[in-house]
Formats: C-alpha cells, sequence, structure tokens
C-alpha cells in the first residue's frame, strides 16, 4: 500500500493525552492522489477511532474491534490498524488480526511521517512477531464414493474454496466445526481442536446417499408386455370399474345463480334510491297531490325505478337461494362428457332483470 493511502485518524495509541495532536496531524497530512473523502466521513473516522482507542486501552477488545473497523472502513489510518490488529489477535481471530498487521508492516511511511504513526508501525511489528506463530494450519481430505458429485465444504459456517482442499489453511487455535456436502452422498458434519501453532489434517469420509436416484434401468421384456392368454384371444368390451369414484361435479350453474343474485340485490338497491329520489322530489312539486303536466315525466321515471327495483329485488332473492342451495347440496349436475364453453351474463331493461347465457 502506498503511503499516500495511510491517515492518521484518531488519538494517539498510547496515551489519550496525544489526541489533539493526532488530530492535528491527520488534518495536516491528508492529501494526495487517492479520492478524498468527505469532512463528514473524517469527523466520524476520528470519533469512532478515538471510542474504538479509549476501549483497547481499557481491555475491551470486544467494542474496540467494533469501533475501530469502522473507522478504517471509513479513514484507514496507523493508529487505528494498530490496536485492531491486536484486539483481533487477543479476541482469538489470529489469522484476521495479522492480516490487519500485516497490512500496517508492508506501509512505507513518509519521510515527514508523523512520530505517533511511526510509533504504531513499530509496535505492529512487535505484535505480529509473537502472533504469528500461533497460527495453526489445517488440511481437509474429502473422501466420497464413485459417481458423487463435488464436494462442498464449510467451515465455521465460511465457505472453503474447492482449491484449499488436501492444502494446508491457516486457521485460528481451537475448536472447528466442519460440515461437508456432495451430490448423491448424506452431508457429514464433525469438529476438529487445533492446538496453537500445529498442523492437523482431517479426513471426511462421506457415505452414498441411499434416497439419491441416479437413474432408472430400463424396463425388461416381460413387465413391458403382458403375456397373452388363451382365455383372451382379443380387446374385449370395456366395463366400467364399479368402484371407481363418481366424476367431478361442476359447480359453475351455483356460482352463475350466485352471481346473478348478488347483481339483482345490487340493481334493486340501486334504483330503489333512485325511485325514492324521485318520490321525494314530486312529493315537494306537487300540492295535495296534485301535479302539474311538466311532472309527467318525472312520474314516469319513478314508476319505471321502482319496477325495476321491484324486478331487481325478487331475482337477486331468487339467485341467492338457489344458488345456495345448488352449493349446499354439493353440486348443481355432473360436469359434462365434452369440455364447452360456458357464457353468461346479466342483463337488465327498463322493466325487467335477467340472466342469458350459452352452455
Amino acid at each position: 500500500m502506498s503511503a499516500l493511502r495511510t491517515r492518521l485518524l484518531p488519538p494517539g495509541l498510547a496515551r489519550r493525552a496525544c489526541s489533539v495532536a493526532v488530530a492535528s496531524s491527520l488534518l495536516a497530512a491528508s492529501g494526495g492522489a487517492r479520492a478524498e473523502p468527505t469532512a463528514s466521513q473524517i469527523a466520524a473516522a476520528r470519533e469512532l477511532g478515538r471510542a474504538g482507542v479509549m476501549a483497547a486501552e481499557a481491555g475491551d477488545c470486544a467494542t474496540a474491534v467494533d469501533k475501530l473497523a469502522r473507522a478504517e472502513a471509513l479513514y484507514p489510518a496507523p493508529t487505528t490498524a494498530e490496536p485492531l490488529g491486536e484486539c483481533q489477535v487477543k479476541l482469538g481471530k489470529i489469522v484476521a488480526g495479522t492480516e490487519t498487521l500485516n497490512r500496517l508492516v508492508r506501509q512505507q511511511l513518509p519521510p515527514t511521517a508523523s512520530p505517533v504513526w511511526v510509533a504504531a508501525q513499530n509496535k505492529a511489528r512487535t505484535v505480529l512477531a509473537t502472533a504469528l506463530p500461533r497460527i495453526g494450519k489445517l488440511r481437509i481430505h474429502v473422501e466420497r464414493p464413485a459417481g458423487a458429485g463435488a464436494p462442498t465444504v464449510t467451515v465455521d459456517d465460511e465457505a472453503l474454496d474447492p482449491a484449499l482442499l488436501d492444502n494446508d489453511r491457516p486457521s485460528d487455535p481451537g475448536t472447528h466445526a466442519v460440515r461437508v456436502t456432495a451430490s448423491g452422498c448424506l452431508p457429514k458434519e464433525t469438529s476438529v481442536t487445533l492446538p496453537e501453532g500445529t498442523t492437523q489434517t482431517l479426513v471426511v469420509t462421506l457415505e452414498p446417499d441411499p434416497g439419491a436416484i441416479h437413474g432408472a434401468p430400463p424396463p425388461s421384456a416381460s413387465a413391458a408386455t403382458p403375456p397373452a392368454t388363451s382365455a383372451t384371444p382379443g380387446p374385449g368390451p370395456v366395463t366400467p370399474d364399479a368402484a371407481a369414484p363418481s366424476p367431478p361435479r361442476d359447480k359453475t350453474l351455483a356460482y352463475v345463480a350466485l352471481g346473478t343474485g348478488v347483481v339483482g340485490v345490487a340493481v334493486g338497491t340501486v334504483f330503489g334510491v333512485l325511485a325514492l329520489g324521485a318520490k321525494n322530489h314530486l312529493d315537494g312539486a306537487c300540492t295535495n297531490k296534485l301535479c302539474l303536466p311538466s311532472s309527467q315525466s318525472d312520474i314516469d321515471t319513478m314508476h319505471s325505478d321502482a319496477l325495476v327495483s321491484t324486478v331487481g329485488f325478487g331475482v337477486g332473492i331468487v339467485g341467492v337461494a338457489v344458488g345456495g342451495y345448488m352449493l349446499l347440496q354439493g353440486s348443481s349436475s355432473p360436469r359434462p362428457a365434452k369440455t364447452g364453453q360456458v357464457t353468461v351474463a346479466p342483463w337488465v331493461g327498463p322493466a325487467s332483470l335477467g340472466l342469458t347465457g350459452r352452455f
């Protein structure tokens, strides 16, 4: 990593009293070819770095790792990378911690680097030298039956790259959960305990899955062609199976009747409201039930609306009753042998309401 990518973010590593000087050197060192972060990102990184360093000095590495990792993502700096890597090592994440420290050690600091940068890099070298020998190596070998698919391996729920099978994988010391799957095989789960600085080989043997289908055998001649007998020289009449279930019933007419009933009730309600409105209008326009000739059209409209409302309610009640009865009986009629198109549509006339259709 070039020196242009290194930035000073939070306060000094050893003493919180250096925080002001570290923050000042952060601002002075900004600039270079890398796209500059925004002011809000710099300010947020500074606060996260300060909180992370204070948590690390207090021995709370879990909090420190969270804060420092966020600060590094916003604005990387040696003074956050060193305590981050050191805390990762203390938490048992030695592989991750040594990689964090390695990135810092490989940085070439500029001649004008702040003293706190140099101190952080020197401490990273010291911590790295003691942490590297603690890393273990785990080699995983998978035995599987012929014809099985390529194995898929996870270590602690992390996918293992196929290139690492039968090769040493740097691993943190401790117990690791290993899961192996392959098509045509039963999944296998196991665990392995890796002491610090040791190398172990784990052999996982997969068993074939009895339920896996590898291809059905072709039917035999005897099964494909039933033997002929003298009692049945040729095809005979086909008789219906007495035990066969009855054909399903077609409920289309039941639903049509219910739908017609609902339409009828709706039409009756609408035209009833219109008739009542016309009557109220005529009551105000006519004195002592004597209306002017000009009101004759309103009278005719009221009578028509009332008639349509009455017919609509009648059809609605009958449709709902018939459709409900047919559904309660389980069917309206057996399903026809030939599939045909059913077309049903309600119609409304000036003084009538009905249903038309083709079955």
